[in-house]
């Protein structure tokens, strides 16, 4: 939103095109990019934790025998 406004308010341009000019700016497409990348490394660690409880199960039911 602050993009936004100021791009409507350093062209003098309001609405659509300040709007689509924010969405280009290359700080919100940078922050767009680290969002994607911080959510990729949270689940690629979710299923690491689940693999090593799946594993740690397995292994506990063997020695049960």
């Amino acid at each position: 939103m602050d993009l936004k406004r100021e791009h409507a308010s350093r062209r003098g341009r309001s609405g659509a095109p300040a709007e689509r000019l924010a969405l280009t700016d290359p700080r919100y497409l940078e922050s767009i990019d680290e969002l994607t990348e911080m959510n990729s490394r949270a689940r690629l660690a979710r299923i690491e934790y689940e693999t090593h409880v799946m594993l740690y199960n397995a292994r506990q039911s063997l020695r049960r025998r």
